[in-house]
Formats: C-alpha cells, structure tokens, sequence
C-alpha cells in the first residue's frame, strides 16, 4: 500500500533484498497533505516505522487509527482500510515490505532470519487475523531505544536494522497479553469535521492572548463542546487546554529570546493575567523563572 508513494519519496532506495521476498525503502521528504485509497494486497506485508509526521487511516466500519513520531504500523492485505492521509510536513521512516507472492515466502524468510530468534509464520497470520490485518504500536521503552538507534545508524544500515527489529517486533507482539502497547482506532471524524477543528487551532495560536474557552470556540465554530475536544485530541494528541499551554509558553519563551519586551508585557501577550501566575507556569514547563530563562537565552545557554 505504501511502497508505492514511498519510491517516489525515498531518500536513499534499498535495492536491496535482505531476504528474498523482503524489500526495504529509507524515506525523509517535506509533502504537501496528501489523500488516497489504497491497495492492499493479499499476500503482503507492510512494517513502517514512523520517524516523524502523521499517517491517518480509515476503516470501513467507521473508524480511524492515527500514526505518529516513534510509532509502528503493521498493515496486511486483510486490514478493511478505505482511505489514507499524510498530514502536510516532514515524513520520514523506514518500510519493510515483506511479500508471500508468487511461491516467494517472504514471511518465512523473515521469521528465520535472526537465528537467535523462533517464530513460526503461523502465529503471525494468528495474531494479523485477530487485529483484522492491521496494528499500530504505540511509543514504548522497547521503541525508544529502537528509534534511537535508528537516529544514529548510518543511512546504508538503516533498512538491515528495521529488518532485524522486525522480527523482534512481530515475536513481542505474537507473545499472549502483548508486551507493546497497542493503538486503538479512535472515532472517525468527516472532513468538515476536521476542517473546523482546524481552524479552531487556527483561530487559538492567533489569539492566545486572549480568554480562551472551550464553549466560546464551539459556539464561535458552530460545533459541539464534545466533538471539539474529542476531535482535537484525536487530530493533536492533547486535549485543548494543554495543548493551548504549551504553545503559549513556547511562544513566551520564544519572545523572551528575541524580544526586549518586558515580562508582564509577554504574560500578557500569551494570555497570563498576571506576572505571577505566568512565573508558575512558566517554571513549571522549563524549570527556571523567566526573568533566568531570558539571561540564559542571551547567554546562548539555551
């Protein structure tokens, strides 16, 4: 489903088969948001760790798994996927395309390759069948260091590692009571849906210095309190207020870098009625007043 949007995206193609039926490609671009309808194949299936950027899919039966930065998908040609969108940014990862075609056992192939570990191609077909050919797996201890290690991987060696992890990941996974956190799919929200939303988020990071609530936003966009913040939280990862929180400090923080404004002058410009409550909040993110974080910030110091 990928493979083919990604060849045209790979920075550095893998041409190379670590096994037969085991195709790997390495990709980091900037994309415009892009929609289609996929097509799934049968006899294939897809690992892509998600370096940075965020993968939308839709299911027939009405819902929607979200991927993001340091997480994995596992897709098959038995998951009921209508639609996938890539948000508008930097997309970058590595897919393992693994293929059972054409009398090429790709999975077994992929099963046996790290001879340190036993998997049977069996248990995996049990564990695709039970997810209904499609799981995504959740930032984990586990994922860190594989990213991490990813990171410093030199580029030529970065399909050879997530070939290997992918044998780990599927053995983790195939074990009763999975030792990685799972993905839920979340409710599916329409296009219009999502579309206000985002104009609501729009709409925040231009007027953070105002008194922002979520009943004024809904009644201002003409939708639902529930919807907003579900929604929201679905499209960002944070529920509105700390999301709003975080940009408002990260602006401060940027404006006490750049500008000589005064703080009560930012506390006010990033919605703070008071120096005092800012000077918490403030501290709370970055562990140092702001009167410090601005002497550190002319200092070079952060």
């Amino acid at each position: 489903m990928f493979e083919p949007l990604l060849s045209q995206l790979a920075a550095q193609p893998f041409d190379h088969m670590f096994q037969p039926g085991i195709t790997v490609q390495d990709f980091d671009s900037f994309i415009s948001e892009k929609t289609w309808e996929p097509l799934l194949l049968p006899n294939r299936l897809e690992v892509l760790f998600c370096r940075a950027g965020v993968i939308e899919l839709n299911f027939q039966a009405g819902r929607r798994l979200t991927l993001r930065q340091r997480e994995i998908l596992l897709l098959s040609g038995l998951a009921a996927v209508q639609q996938v969108s890539i948000r508008e940014g930097q997309f970058s990862g590595v897919l393992v395309t693994v293929d059972c075609a054409n009398g090429v056992d790709g999975l077994k192939h992929l099963c046996t390759a790290s001879g340190s570990v036993t998997l049977a191609p069996g248990e995996v077909h049990t564990f695709l069948n039970k997810h209904q050919g499609c799981a995504g797996v959740g930032q984990s201890v586990w994922g860190d260091a594989a990213f991490s290690a990813l990171r410093d991987l030199p580029r030529s060696e970065c399909g050879r590692y997530c070939t290997l992890k992918s044998i780990e990941l599927l053995y983790l996974l195939c074990q009763k009571g999975s030792l990685l956190p799972l993905l839920s799919a979340n409710a599916y929200y329409d296009r219009h849906q999502t579309t206000t939303v985002r104009k609501v988020h729009d709409y925040m990071l231009s007027s953070m210095e105002q008194r922002l609530t979520i009943q004024q936003l809904a009644r201002q966009f003409h939708i639902s309190p529930t919807l907003l913040k579900e929604c929201f939280r679905q499209l960002y990862g944070q529920s509105i207020h700390q999301y709003l929180l975080n940009r408002r400090l990260d602006h401060a923080a940027e404006m006490l870098s750049s500008t000589s404004q005064s703080i009560l002058q930012i506390a006010s410009a990033v919605g703070y009625e008071s120096v005092s409550q800012f000077g918490v909040a403030f501290k709370r993110k970055y562990h140092m007043p702001p009167s410090h974080y601005r002497k550190m910030a002319n200092q070079g110091r952060v």
